[in-house]
């Protein structure tokens, strides 16, 4: 299929989250150089950017079609790769590489239609947005909603191109990160009242978190029956480090934390929640780190990362229209996050549907099946007005 060859080069650029964008920019630029195509590019940190395209008129009232997908995508470390993971391969019906099914085959396909859509002059609004740092806690949208704030809208239909099956999906958890240090006092363990364990102060705060995991457990909202396994919001500690030595008093302790919240729930709301959580635990919470400076008693809050989740209604125009398209009688809910969130607060209606399963993605031969990305290619096609 026509996309393949701008998918390869896509999966040949190591656009690894945490390096530069600039080498993957390199073959969307190319492709998406017309004079019918208007580009925004913008800065963001670490040689980074965040790119939109747009072509046709100028969408006055949000007529239009609005596609996103983002250009990062997660290393490739994994050993058991039977091929190179930056050299895309055509196999039994797949395309395999790093990114082909997260989500740079739905990027090809988008790209190569805005580009016809300049060559045929269409007039309709379309607009590519293609972010960075999704793969780093959904970071790239956040700031383009702010870079984008003064420009003219974007076309409110958006399909947000994650692999689904090309299932529609109508609404996702939102997350929010923390990093938890208990402050402590160093001292040699056989003189404990010159120390002061911070290890031995963070257990009652692991237990007050436990106690907001089983409390979150009975909380639901409108959209909690999108998420059939999980119908409620759910932290995890994911990482616990502290002290220096098995003779060393600790001087600090540090809890990571995540909550998946439900989409009405906006992640600045489980700020509280953490700082409720460190007082029922007889500690003092503060803003400021590292918490080393502070006395023991005292625990650093910081706030890592919080992306927003979304919802869209089942009786929405749009949601119905793609139901349609896409032969389901009922769009789904997805319990990890996605650049809708921030795309939603621009004024964006989103619609999660893209090529691809999530189960193949972040991990060793990652494929898509070209099936799905024909079945997409045509959908857009469908989507696309291209008589106007």
């Amino acid at each position: 299929m026509s996309a393949l060859p701008l998918l390869a080069r896509l999966v040949a650029a190591d656009s690894t989250s945490h390096l530069s964008t600039r080498e993957v920019e390199v073959p969307i630029l190319e492709a998406l150089d017309h004079p019918a195509i208007r580009t925004h590019r913008f800065d963001c940190d670490n040689e980074k950017s965040n790119l939109v395209f747009e072509v046709g008129r100028p969408s006055k009232s949000g007529e239009g079609l609005t596609l996103a997908g983002h250009m990062d995508c997660v290393p490739a470390h994994e050993p058991d790769w039977i091929t190179p993971a930056r050299e895309l391969s055509v196999r039994n019906g797949r395309a395999y590489g790093r990114g082909a099914c997260d989500m740079k085959g739905f990027d090809a396909i988008a790209i190569r239609l805005v580009r016809e859509a300049a060559e045929r002059g269409v007039s309709a609004p379309l607009a590519l947005i293609l972010t960075c740092d999704e793969e780093q806690g959904a970071q790239g949208a956040p700031r383009l909603a702010a870079q984008w704030s003064n420009k003219n809208p974007l076309p409110r239909r958006t399909i947000v191109g994650e692999p689904t099956m090309l299932r529609p999906i109508r609404g996702h958890k939102g997350f929010a990160w923390y990093r938890l240090t208990v402050a402590g006092r160093p001292a040699h363990t056989s003189c404990p009242t010159v120390g002061d364990s911070a290890i031995r102060r963070a257990m009652p705060l692991l237990a007050e978190l436990d106690r907001l995991r089983q409390e979150l457990s009975s909380v639901h909202c409108i959209d909690s029956s999108l998420f059939e396994e999980s119908a409620f919001p759910i932290l995890t500690v994911g990482m616990i480090q502290g002290g220096v030595a098995i003779n060393v008093e600790p001087p600090s302790c540090t809890i990571n934390v995540g909550i998946r919240c439900l989409p009405e729930q906006h992640p600045k709301d489980c700020t509280q929640w953490i700082v409720d959580v460190t007082e029922r635990a007889q500690l003092i919470p503060v803003f400021e780190s590292p918490a080393v400076h502070h006395a023991p008693g005292f625990c650093a809050v910081e706030s890592i990362c919080l992306a927003p989740g979304f919802h869209l209604a089942q009786e929405h125009p749009w949601t119905r229209e793609m139901c349609e398209l896409t032969g389901v009688s009922r769009a789904i809910g997805a319990p990890y996050a996605t650049d809708a969130g921030a795309l939603t607060a621009m004024g964006l209606d989103c619609i999660v549907c893209g090529p691809g399963d999530i189960l193949q993605a972040h991990r060793a031969n990652e494929f898509v099946e070209l099936e799905q990305l024909d079945r997409c290619e045509a959908l857009l096609r469908r989507l696309i007005q291209w008589n106007q």
